[in-house]
């Protein structure tokens, strides 16, 4: 089982309203699912603690959210606190700095197409609008040097940036530019005509993209034009933009009033990137203040804080099957028209959180990822348990060459059923991938292997399913044939040994050809531990879903 430690500040005004909501879903993954838990500790941020302590943050919750798997946090501020010496703002700095989240990100997208009529746009200019925008949050004219007026009338900021801060955010934006299907081009907004520490960001993003990432479009844009372009046309800004960190606070502001409510969208704030090779912390807040004037009259809208949760499940704790099911009951609720005020409805701040958590746990009831990570093992079916990741190779989304050893002997003719709950990032060590793309599908998917036997005399047979999604006996919709050598694909290192025939609805999925042993190559489909926690055969070969 996984435990994760999860830091909450719950913060001011709205801020507990909000949370209270998060953790409920968190909550109702627990219940739903035996192979993780999750521990939480409540602290004080902003205004909350300065009230308890004199303090914005104290060094305790400060060691706490730094030692986290991941920081959830609701809102701080408001006008009782006003703008002394110690000030609330003060407090989310320090986290920020001290934690070393470079990255912020903030999504714009409708978490329902339903959603598109509440836009300040025309329809027909907004639907269809999602893009990332990537603020570097560490650097800039916010951490420069400064002189405040002395009553001479003058005062000054300062924005210095390096070439490594700039390297880090452009390998952030890049990487999730990747984690899209198919890969999305990256924008970097500057304002190089005439700024100089513009004219460094523009030529360190250029060459970083151009080495590193050759395979993904890079455009730039002034930061004026992205402005203007953002409500003129802004799925000309689909994709992974870039910037700095006034602009990324200017601009992003901005992008959140698209989809109608600032109670919508999510952020997240990453020390590092959310690769799966080491820890990625995060702080994860929606994108709205403490709205004091409407806190405590349970009408705040929890969309954007329920979102965020969902990109701690994504980011932090690798869990992207449950960050996709957060986000499917979230939708189906906005669709089933069970809104707060904000956004055409008449449910409470709880009501909305109490349905969300209750359709997601219906949606984990019914997932592959539920019968994965269940308790028992269904009737008919043998258990499967994990060897471990294999370190024969590593790519940029993922360790790669995970095998699956079954507690009972596979004889030859034995059918068995895989089930997965990921999915598929395109990877650019992996040809096949990028140029298969269009044929990815959602997740829910189920690998059919069958004779799984040792011998060398029977060539490999790879099979796709049919226009219905079936696996004919008549092995309609062959894909690829390996001889008595086996088959090596690009330079990802999918072996297909001969003697095993697969049925599959991916042309990446693999088996090792091993007698009892399933093998699945992950450098690009982001397969892990936690996701692939239990297999099932099923000597009939059903899905399962």
């Amino acid at each position: 089982m996984s435990s994760y430690n999860i830091v909450v500040f719950a913060g001011d005004h709205c801020g507990p309203e909000v949370t209270a909501e998060g953790l409920k879903i968190l909550r109702a993954i627990e219940k739903s699912s035996d192979d993780i838990k999750f521990s939480f500790q409540e602290h004080n941020l902003g205004g909350a603690s300065i009230d308890a302590t004199g303090e914005p943050l104290t060094d305790e919750a400060l060691n706490a959210a730094k030692n986290a798997d991941a920081v959830l946090l609701g809102a701080i501020g408001g006008p009782r606190w006003g703008t002394g010496k110690v000030r609330p703002e003060q407090g989310i700095l320090k986290l920020r700095k001290e934690m070393g989240t470079y990255g912020n990100l903030r999504p714009c997208f409708f978490a329902s197409e339903s959603l598109v009529e509440q836009s300040p746009l025309k329809a027909e200019v907004c639907k269809g609008t999602n893009f990332n925008i990537v603020r570097e949050l560490t650097g800039g004219i916010y951490f420069g040097e400064r002189k405040e007026d002395d009553g001479s009338g003058h005062a000054l900021d300062t924005e210095p940036y390096s070439r490594q801060e700039i390297e880090r955010v452009t390998r952030l934006a890049a990487y999730l530019a990747l984690a899209e299907d198919p890969p999305a081009p990256v924008w970097s907004l500057d304002k190089a005509n005439v700024m100089a520490t513009s004219r460094l960001w523009r030529k360190t993003v250029t060459e970083v993209m151009e080495k590193e990432f050759p395979q993904l479009k890079l455009g730039h844009h002034l930061i004026d034009s992205a402005a203007m372009l953002m409500v003129k046309n802004p799925r000309a800004l689909n994709g992974v933009i870039v910037t700095s960190n006034l602009f990324g606070d200017i601009i992003s502001d901005e992008a959140s009033v698209i989809p109608g409510s600032l109670g919508l969208l999510p952020s997240a704030s990453l020390t590092a990137n959310p690769d799966g090779k080491g820890k990625c912390n995060g702080i994860y807040e929606p994108i709205h203040g403490s709205a004091p004037d409407i806190s405590g009259k349970g009408v705040v809208n929890p969309v954007a804080m329920l979102l965020s949760v969902s990109m701690m499940l994504k980011y932090s704790l690798q869990r992207l099957d449950l960050s996709q099911k957060v986000d499917e009951a979230v939708k189906n609720v906005i669709d089933k028209g069970i809104r707060t005020k904000d956004i055409g409805g008449s449910a409470s701040t709880s009501e909305v959180g109490d349905a969300v958590a209750k359709e997601l746990e219906a949606l984990l009831k019914r997932s592959p990822s539920a019968l994965v990570n269940g308790n028992a093992t269904p009737e008919g079916y043998y258990s499967l348990s994990i060897n471990g990741l294999e370190d024969k190779a590593e790519y940029r989304h993922g360790p790669a060459g995970l095998s699956l050893h079954s507690k009972v002997d596979l004889k030859p003719g034995e059918h068995f059923c895989y089930i997965t709950a990921h999915n598929p990032v395109p990877s650019p060590n992996w040809r096949t991938i990028q140029t298969s793309a269009s044929t990815h599908t959602e997740p829910q998917s189920a690998l059919l292997c069958m004779n799984h036997s040792c011998s060398p005399s029977v060539e490999l047979h790879v099979y796709a399913p049919n226009a219905t999604g079936q696996y004919p006996e008549g092995r309609a919709g062959e894909v690829r044939v390996a001889g008595d050598r086996g088959l090596k694909t690009g330079d990802a290192l999918t072996f297909f040994y001969p003697s095993t025939e697969l049925a599959m609805d991916r042309p990446f999925a693999c088996s090792c050809g091993e007698k009892g042993c399933l093998g699945q190559v992950s450098g690009a489909t982001h397969l892990s531990k936690d996701v692939l926690a239990r297999y099932y055969i099923n000597e009939h070969v059903k899905r399962a879903l």
